[in-house]
């Protein structure tokens, strides 16, 4: 079975390696070799991206007519209780709400009663105009915002200003676009609880879904990280659930920071 597993340079080298049947040593000598900016200088022409080049110049490199594997990894970012084991998979947006709700509801500590926290959700949900609450509302509305994403490289985790991305693992965005209405109208650090009580977590899980440009993503992420380049948001690929369940069966490896 042919698996892009993108967990650390040595998999990503060994997953390259099954699908397209060209080695590491391959590899870093093209990367010693190649220029990305001379050839953009010598190529004004050129309007493809550099995960397209990449793919490219592997299709020259490889013996085989087609690349083809049977199942991706990929790498879910969040923040969550320690103790929290996914048993029912990674659960879209919407159907984790009220499991949302109801923990940050413990974090404070009885600073409001249960009554004024279910008027302060109805709040949120209905007419609020602070600027998270419009975010809450605007993803809450639509389905396919409900994820649940990932990553495909898992070293872009911590790459996230250098890539364009939200911080996952410092906090999830719905988790914010609650706290900061609520430190607005009450006054209390809501997020600050919740960062103490959470630990950052990474999911690793599997689909069989797979698209072949994914294949010039990573070789421009590598190729970046070998010649100490400054990575970009085309040194990354992500998945979207579309607000469907990612089973517990899929899930491989929960790691906590």
């Amino acid at each position: 079975m042919k698996v892009l597993d993108c967990g650390n340079d040595d998999t990503m080298f060994q997953s390259l390696r099954e699908i397209s049947g060209i080695n590491k040593h391959e590899f870093l000598k093209m990367f010693n070799q190649f220029d990305l900016d001379e050839f953009y200088e010598s190529n004004p022409n050129y309007h493809e991206l550099a995960y397209k080049l990449f793919l490219d110049k592997i299709t020259e490199m490889s013996k085989y007519s087609s690349f083809e594997w049977d199942k991706t990894c990929w790498f879910h970012l969040t923040r969550t209780i320690p103790s929290t084991q996914f048993e029912d998979g990674l659960l879209p947006f919407g159907e984790n709400l009220d499991y949302i709700w109801d923990l940050l509801f413990s974090l404070q500590n009885g600073f409001i009663s249960k009554g004024e926290w279910s008027d302060f959700r109805q709040l949120l949900e209905s007419n609020s105009s602070i600027d998270s609450a419009f975010l809450y509302r605007h993803k809450l509305k639509y389905k396919d915002l409900w994820g649940p994403y990932a990553m495909l490289i898992r070293e872009a985790a911590f790459h996230f200003e250098d890539l364009g991305n939200h911080n996952y693992l410092g906090v999830p965005e719905i988790i914010r676009d609650i706290c900061n209405p609520f430190q607005e109208k009450y006054d209390f650090n809501l997020l600050e609880a919740y960062k103490n009580a959470t630990a950052p977590c990474i999911v690793k899980f599997e689909s069989p879904f797979s698209e072949v440009l994914d294949l010039g993503t990573v070789v421009n992420f590598l190729y970046h990280k070998h010649n100490n380049l400054k990575l970009y948001d085309g040194c990354n690929s992500t998945f979207d659930g579309k607000g469907e369940l990612i089973p517990s069966s899929s899930i491989i490896k929960i790691e906590y920071l």
